[in-house]
């Protein structure tokens, strides 16, 4: 006990502290405590404590340059001997066959000879005013809600005539050079031109009012047969359109025959019924190991002109999109045109994206909880594909359409709650309130305000592409081409000019990859956890020279303080309680205390104690 009081005697707060000062390893403290002078002493603890000053702010910048979570994205060529081949998408340019239109629906009889303004000069002569034709129908229909901006009312008086719509002008400027002979002298900058076979003036046709307000009469056309379509099943249109059993004219993969038994149909707005080949969902998918022609997929399609639709198709070909198995493909979005009479030769090379997921990115990853991304995709949904951020947006956009307007978009497909809700196809050309509505929505989708949050794949594959055309078929070719078609095209046995008809009716198609070679990109945090305490231990090092030993010895300093101040307070505890000396006692021959004596004896003793609270040694 004497020994443990000792101690604590000589253990204070200030030596501890001072023991730790001389003997820490950083550099500024044992200078500090070895400074016997005060001016010394001060330089040492200003410059320690500026030391801790600046490594506060190199860390504040430390800190700010790790919640940024950047990334470091590294770009690598790499080799694969085996390579998934993507999904070779196929669509006729033209969604509806002519002789697949019903005559029943009065809608659809119409497309066969719509009143397109500019057959008012065809070769053959004006065409038969058809006063049932779909554009009479269409023109004479009534709005819903008269057109905005129009100066006559039932309640207006008689004045001058309403300014003619896009239409009517140009109708109207075409026949002008049956009754007159129009000055077409205009007058550009400090150039006169003047071209007197033109019979068309753009200041004419500008000055309409109507001129920059009224649809474009093919876009009209388009877009009714979009809305009419959208009420069809897939079935009714796979019928409706060109099938892959009377386009596929030839079929080779790595130099083997396929079939269309190896092509899936999925519905397309714009172009009817589009064909898959190589969707991983309802087969295996296919590998090539070789790059060239003759390691990849070869087609040749017919395109059937005869059958296109007057004045709504405009172009004759083959829509093609490349996609990685197992995504929904948007030709319309990112599809290559195919034309016929020619060989067209599309080399690949493979791209593979990794992205950084959270806290460094916004990406989905694709073997985890998706979220919304995946539970409120129709595309998903529907066919089981793979998210993508194109399906995202339609799907988001097809929603708000819905949830705003009551109608869906014909361009895209419907949720199954929507279909069982039957909701109807907006019809934006007759209807006014779903044409305010339809505009509204568009302009919430393109100013970014429907909040969409489609964020892209964490993994993601996709394809660069190379083409190439050559004319095809070759002069010493047509011999074999024309037995071909004729053995699997009926209508091409009563064709004398095959070249000719091959050249505006058959297109070839070639898909393969350029090289095993592939380009692959890929995120990494560019400042880890790991960097940011080496660094934090770098700066601690520079400017107070502080390492990790001096974290121990501080952790050390603590330990001592604490248990200097445990034994102090025991020592307190144990000096508060009165400790006096023993006394002996006298006792009577009657065996009772001597009080006198001991009295007496305590009165002689140096120390003043109370008798009753002194204790008693036994005798």
């Amino acid at each position: 006990m004497e020994k443990c009081d000792e101690s604590v005697k000589k253990a204070t707060f200030k030596s501890v502290l001072g023991e730790s000062l001389a003997n820490s390893s950083s550099h500024g403290l044992p200078n500090i405590h070895r400074s016997k002078r005060l001016p010394s002493k001060l330089f040492w603890t200003v410059l320690f404590f500026t030391g801790i000053g600046v490594f506060c702010w190199q860390a504040s910048e430390l800190a700010r340059t790790f919640q940024n979570r950047d990334v470091t994205v590294t770009l690598k060529m790499q080799f694969n001997r085996s390579i998934d081949f993507p999904t070779v998408t196929i669509c006729n340019t033209n969604p509806v066959k002519m002789s697949s239109l019903s005559m029943d629906d009065d809608m659809f009889a119409k497309f066969n000879n719509p009143k397109n303004p500019y057959h008012q000069q065809d070769e053959g002569g004006p065409q038969n005013d058809d006063t049932n034709s779909f554009l009479d129908e269409f023109e004479n229909r009534t709005l819903d809600v008269p057109m905005e901006n129009s100066s006559l009312t039932p309640e207006s008086p008689p004045g001058p005539p309403p300014p003619r719509s896009r239409r009517e002008a140009e109708t109207e400027d075409l026949n002008l050079s049956a009754t007159e002979t129009p000055d077409t002298s205009t007058a550009m900058g400090s150039e006169n031109i003047t071209n007197s076979s033109s019979t068309f003036d753009w200041d004419d046709a500008v000055k309409s009012s109507g001129y920059y307000r009224e649809m474009d009469w093919n876009f009209e056309y388009h877009q009714l047969l979009k809305l009419h379509m959208a009420k069809q099943g897939e079935q009714e249109i796979r019928e409706m359109g060109h099938g892959i059993r009377s386009m596929l004219v030839d079929c080779l993969w790595q130099g083997y025959p396929c079939s269309p038994l190896n092509f899936t149909a999925l519905p397309n707005a714009q172009y009817g019924s589009c064909y898959l080949f190589n969707f991983r969902q309802f087969g295996p998918s296919l590998k090539t190991n070789r790059p060239g022609l003759a390691s990849g997929l070869t087609l040749e399609l017919y395109i059937d002109q005869h059958q296109y639709l007057t004045d709504i198709t405009e172009i004759a070909g083959i829509r093609v999109a490349i996609t990685p198995q197992n995504v929904f493909p948007f030709p319309e979005d990112n599809g290559i045109a195919v034309s016929p009479g020619f060989s067209t030769e599309i080399g690949l090379r493979l791209l593979e994206i990794e992205r950084e997921p959270a806290p460094y990115g916004e990406c989905v990853q694709m073997n985890g909880d998706l979220g919304p991304q995946y539970s409120n995709n129709v595309y998903v949904k529907r066919w089981g594909v793979k998210y993508s951020v194109q399906s995202c947006e339609k799907s988001c956009y097809q929603d708000a359409m819905i949830s705003n307007c009551s109608c869906s978009d014909p361009s895209f497909p419907v949720p199954l709650e929507a279909r069982n809700a039957d909701i109807k196809p907006c019809d934006i050309l007759t209807r006014q309130l779903d044409r305010e509505c339809y505009t509204y929505v568009n302009e919430l989708f393109d100013t970014d305000r429907l909040k969409c949050n489609c964020p892209q794949p964490c993994q993601e594959k996709t394809y660069l592409s190379t083409m190439s055309f050559s004319r095809w078929p070759a002069e010493n070719y047509q011999t074999t081409l024309q037995s071909k078609l004729q053995d699997r095209l009926p209508r091409a046995k009563s064709m004398h000019n095959i070249a000719q008809w091959a050249s505006n009716n058959v297109a070839r198609l070639q898909i393969f990859f350029q090289e095993l070679n592939y380009q692959s990109i890929k995120e990494s945090p560019a400042y880890t956890e790991f960097d940011l305490l080496s660094d934090i231990g770098g700066q601690l090092g520079l400017w107070i020279g502080v390492s990790m030993i001096t974290v121990f010895e501080i952790v050390e300093f603590i330990g001592s303080m604490l248990t200097l101040l445990v034994r102090r307070f025991q020592s307190s505890h144990v000096s508060s309680r009165s400790v006096t000396p023993v006394h002996k006692l006298r006792l009577t021959p009657a065996g009772e205390v001597n009080l006198d004596w001991v009295q007496a004896e305590h009165s002689s003793s140096s120390q003043t104690t109370d008798l009753f609270t002194t204790p008693f040694r036994k005798i």
